[in-house]
């Protein structure tokens, strides 16, 4: 047997294992975290699902086991972290439900949409989930600060910011 075949097989489950876990523990804070919260604690545990989120797809590039499952369940594992703590916020009081339901639908509509186009991240589209997680962690950070009142207008806009460079993006001649 080739010593590189149990390496490749590692290399490539690690990213997927990582975003599964960051599935899981988002399915858990959806379904345990309700206030009061701990923020201290719940600040912890984004701080991890963000930096997991940056090293499955690093680690994926690096070795070249970049694959659509592995798109797809990064995606996905985005969508159901940042839609916990969402969830999470409207329950305290800081975000009307809209939120969730609004990013649920660009969750949505991305992924209907993501098997259009060879790369399925759109120029802005991509940093989405990087932009949510960030607004989640300074609510978490500064529960008492003004930057709650900020989180539902900064979602709204990047939302819509969100869905009108897809639109673009997929109605644009190229392919990529």
């Amino acid at each position: 047997m080739n010593a590189n075949w149990g390496k490749l097989n590692l290399q490539k489950a690690i990213p997927n294992c990582l975003s599964i876990i960051r599935l899981a523990v988002g399915s858990g804070l959806l379904v345990f975290a309700s206030p009061p919260c701990r923020f201290d604690v719940l600040l912890c545990i984004y701080l991890l699902l963000a930096a997991t989120d940056v090293l499955d797809g690093r680690l994926a590039r690096r070795w070249g086991v970049c694959s659509r499952v592995g798109f797809y369940l990064d995606a996905c594992a985005d969508f159901v972290a940042v839609f916990s703590a969402l969830i999470l916020f409207a329950r305290c009081g800081f975000l009307t439900m809209f939120a969730p339901v609004l990013i649920t639908a660009v969750f949505l509509y991305f992924i209907f949409t993501a098997h259009i186009k060879t790369n399925g991240y759109d120029p802005l589209g991509k940093y989405f989930g990087a932009w949510l997680y960030l607004v989640v962690i300074g609510v978490l950070a500064t529960p008492d600060c003004g930057l709650k009142t900020a989180a539902a207008p900064a979602i709204y806009a990047a939302s819509m910011l969100v869905l009108v460079s897809r639109i673009t993006y997929l109605l644009s001649g190229s392919k990529a």
